[in-house]
């Protein structure tokens, strides 16, 4: 029975040190990551003691704003507003206009005042049109043939 418990016990532990080895049980990435607006200004990257400060500051400003620092991302919008009006923003565009909160009623309210009228969402996925048409939301775009380049062996010193 020991034998028995000892072997299951190690392959338990070989099975969880693989998994995690090949990117197993980890945290889904941000979708999107914020950053401060005049972050080199504010922060210089060869100034000592400058990523601490700007480590510092978007903690402090992101517990003003009712978000988990940690995680760096909410699902509440009037947390994202809250930030973004503290000169953050997410490298896709405003948060209102994200596929995410595009139906949010103080999204809503927040495009009729600040978009432009042909505003359209922006993905956070870099796969969003896969996971569209897996779910058939949209068309699969057409992929186009690569034509071969032809290439002998003096081909790189041209």
């Amino acid at each position: 029975m020991k034998t028995l418990v000892t072997i299951l016990a190690s392959i338990l532990l070989s099975g969880t040190l693989t998994a995690c080895s090949f990117g197993g049980f980890q945290p889904p990435k941000p979708y999107d990551n914020w950053s401060l607006h005049n972050e080199i200004e504010l922060y210089p990257p060869l100034e000592e003691g400058s990523f601490s400060r700007y480590l510092e500051r978007r903690k402090k400003d992101m517990i003003s704003c009712g978000m988990d620092f940690v995680v760096g991302e909410s699902n509440n919008p009037k947390a994202n507003l809250c930030l973004e009006q503290k000169g953050w923003y997410l490298e896709g565009g405003p948060v209102c206009e994200n596929e995410l909160m595009w139906d949010e009623s103080l999204c809503i309210e927040w495009r009729k005042k600040h978009s432009k009228p042909d505003a359209k969402p922006w993905s956070p996925h870099p796969n969003s049109t896969y996971i569209k048409t897996v779910l058939g939301l949209e068309q699969a775009p057409m992929k186009q043939k690569k034509t071969p380049v032809k290439r002998n062996f003096f081909s790189f010193w041209n």
